[in-house]
């Protein structure tokens, strides 16, 4: 029996590092909506939008990040085969970071760019 036991032990103990070895080395994951890296990437591409149109009277282009945050992040849709994630996200402008100005509706989509490289890119607009 504790022959059995030493052989079972064994298994499992091959198939946890066949695991970590998948998650480490295996291929990558689309991060999540909601994850830091996706939040800053959303706010880079929105920035240069909005430092153009709705915020250009009111804040200079340098100043445009700082008056942004978001609020409500939320994953809407997942196209495994395509490895394509679309989300929403509601875009609070500020001012002083306190004051909201407006409120936005934002859909954006993250798929890869290179996903060897693990890099991956974020489209967005602001919804009508």
């Amino acid at each position: 029996m504790q022959r059995v036991y030493k052989i079972l032990g064994g298994l499992v103990a091959v198939v946890g590092a066949l695991i970590l070895a998948m998650k480490l080395f295996g291929p990558a994951k689309l991060p999540d909506c909601k994850e830091k890296q996706t939040e800053q990437l959303l706010a880079d591409v929105l920035s240069g939008h909005l430092a153009k149109t709705l915020l250009a009277s009111a804040y200079p282009p340098q100043d445009v990040r700082k008056a942004m945050h978001f609020s409500y992040k939320e994953e809407t849709a997942w196209d495994r085969d395509a490895q394509t994630r679309s989300c929403a996200a509601l875009l609070d402008l500020t001012l002083d970071g306190k004051a909201v100005l407006t409120k936005q509706k934002v859909l954006y989509t993250l798929d890869w760019q290179n996903r060897e490289d693990k890099k991956f890119r974020v489209q967005a607009h602001l919804a009508p």
